[in-house]
């Protein structure tokens, strides 16, 4: 009952797990990764990683990110994608090509209130 409540009092303030979020989403993404021959490198933490957004809002946010390494570059461009926690709370999600790591997109996503 407790577990549900807290649940609940998050889903409320529109924070989400960004870890699960980002993985579903680089599933989805993987397909068309590999009918264009791009080899696609990833680091998410396989623990919940609570971040102070609705998950509709991040899933808007890592499929425009994605989308950009589609639209942007050549077929066979490889790209990275990491999320990693911020010390303060919430996390950081880079998303850049492996061959130019200076064309890259940074988001940050805040620590849910308690």
């Amino acid at each position: 009952m407790i577990k549900e409540s807290r649940r609940a009092r998050q889903e409320s303030r529109g924070s989400c797990d960004a870890a699960a979020v980002v993985a579903e989403r680089l599933a989805y993404w993987s397909m068309l990764a590999g009918d264009q021959d791009r080899r696609v490198t990833s680091t998410v933490p396989g623990g919940p990683l609570l971040a102070a957004l609705p998950q509709p809002a991040l899933v808007t946010c890592v499929d425009a990110l994605l989308a950009n390494v589609f639209a942007h570059t050549p077929k066979t461009t490889a790209f990275e994608v990491r999320l990693t926690p911020r010390p303060q709370g919430g996390a950081v999600l880079e998303v850049s090509e492996t061959v130019t790591p200076a064309a890259r997109a940074v988001a940050s996503f805040g620590h849910p209130a308690p």
